[in-house]
């Protein structure tokens, strides 16, 4: 499966807030998901400190809403090489993330995929 798409959002730790970043998608066909390739952007205005821990889930939902804590069937953690919000290497950008996954992805199925910090610092 192929989903192109550029978004700007803000997740992580805000004001004591849990803020979350969803995609939503309607799946062309089906299989299990081995991984998920993302761009990560840096700098001011991006990312701070050390970029903090993500964790991205992919869950199936009922509707074109996100559900906060789906219970999820691939999910991936990462920890971004960077230092005062910037990647050392700016290929460091464009991340394949391996999944572990439970379940399959079922063509016509309705999904998220779910971006959250868990780093209560923000990596700050």
């Amino acid at each position: 499966m192929t989903m192109d798409s550029l978004f700007n959002s803000n997740f992580g730790v805000q004001g004591g807030t849990v803020k979350r970043a969803y995609h939503v998608f309607r799946a062309a066909e089906s299989g299990t998901p081995v991984s998920l390739r993302l761009y990560h952007e840096h700098g001011d205005g991006y990312s701070g400190g050390d970029g903090g821990d993500f964790l991205i889930k992919i869950a199936r939902i009922d509707d074109h809403r996100p559900v906060a804590d789906a219970p999820a069937f691939a999910t991936a953690t990462w920890k971004p090489p960077m230092s005062g919000g910037k990647f050392p290497n700016s290929n460091d950008r464009f991340k394949t993330h391996p999944l572990s996954a439970t379940g399959r992805i079922e063509k016509g199925g309705l999904y998220q995929i779910e971006y959250q910090s868990t780093d209560p610092t923000n990596g700050n």
